[in-house]
């Protein structure tokens, strides 16, 4: 389950030093693919810190959807997330599907 990812510099630039070490080495989409029984994304619809159009880019590649959570925001504690059943749901979902 991958919430808020990382996968390229974000629309606030101070951040970009932060991500750096994330993105120093390109994803090998299609062997995460291979690899994964199950993925999932979860991403606010209005990150201010991650453009969306990379993840979505990335869900693509994946084969699939990303999940956007209605005004989100990095759904961290800044958004109000100080837990996020939506993960356990997904968890839940993977051991019975």
């Amino acid at each position: 389950v991958l919430v808020s990812p990382v996968v390229s510099d974000g629309a606030n630039a101070q951040y970009n030093a932060w991500n750096k070490p994330f993105l120093e080495t390109p994803f090998d989409w299609p062997a995460i693919r291979n690899n994964a029984q199950h993925i999932s994304i979860l991403v606010g619809d209005n990150d201010p810190y991650l453009p969306l159009a990379p993840t979505l880019t990335v869900a693509a590649a994946l084969g699939v959807t990303a999940q956007l959570i209605a005004h989100g925001g990095h759904l961290n504690a800044e958004f109000g997330y100080t837990t996020l059943p939506l993960v356990l749901e997904q968890i839940e979902r993977f051991q019975h599907g």
